[in-house]
C-alpha cells in the first residue's frame, strides 16, 4: 500500500542560525515529527508499532551462552 503523505513544517526563528538558515540538527526533529504524523495518518501509533516490533523481534533472536 503506497499512500502519499505531506507534512508542512513551520520553521521558527529559534530553529535557525544568525543567517536565517535552519540549523542542520533541526532537520532530524522535523523528520521525526513528519514520521510520527505519517504513522498516525495510517491509524497506528508509535506504541503499537513498538509492541508489535518487539514481539516479532524477540521471536527471531537466538541467545548463545558461552562458558568463560
Amino acid at each position: 500500500m503506497i499512500k502519499e503523505f505531506f507534512h508542512n513544517v513551520k520553521v521558527y526563528y529559534e530553529d535557525t542560525d544568525s543567517g536565517g538558515v535552519v540549523y542542520y540538527a533541526n532537520y532530524l526533529k522535523f523528520l521525526e515529527r513528519a514520521r510520527s504524523e505519517a504513522i498516525y495518518s495510517l491509524g497506528l501509533s508509535n506504541k503499537k508499532l513498538l509492541e508489535e516490533y518487539r514481539a516479532s523481534y524477540d521471536q527471531n533472536i537466538f541467545y548463545y551462552e558461552t562458558n568463560c
